[in-house]
């Protein structure tokens, strides 16, 4: 099963981009044509018009990783707002992988899927960096 990275559609009626980010997180555009649903855990969407909608659901099977980093995101708790991969700061993503990496000091679960983006993340910029 192909896991889910971007949850999103967008409306050609009212142009409007709906982003779902975690489970049951249903929106609608702002004229209440085109649907989506499901976060990361299942990609739901609809439309009443048809041929209205472009979906988005993007899944990590089918992209590079220089275009993974430019659509998946994580909550921050402190701006209240999700966040690019990309734009996540160094201490940050360290913080990420210390309380999720399994071994003695592992806090937290996360799905391995998404663990990996945090890691190649790291190794994409310490690529960079050289």
């Amino acid at each position: 099963m192909k896991t889910l990275f971007h949850n999103a559609v967008h409306c050609c009626i009212c142009d409007d981009y709906i982003v779902s980010y975690h489970r049951h997180d249903y929106k609608h555009c702002k004229c209440s044509n085109a649907m989506v649903d499901g976060g990361l855990d299942y990609a739901r969407y609809g439309w009443k018009e048809e041929n209205s909608i472009i979906n988005f659901s993007l899944y990590i099977e089918d992209h590079l990783f220089s275009v993974i980093r430019q659509y998946f995101c994580r909550w921050n708790i402190h701006k209240e707002e999700f966040v690019l991969l990309k734009d996540i700061d160094d201490d940050w993503l360290q913080a990420i992988l210390d309380y999720y990496i399994p071994g003695d000091g592992q806090k937290g679960r996360m799905r391995d899927a998404y663990l990996l983006l945090f890691l190649q993340e790291k190794q994409y910029r310490l690529q960079d960096e050289e």
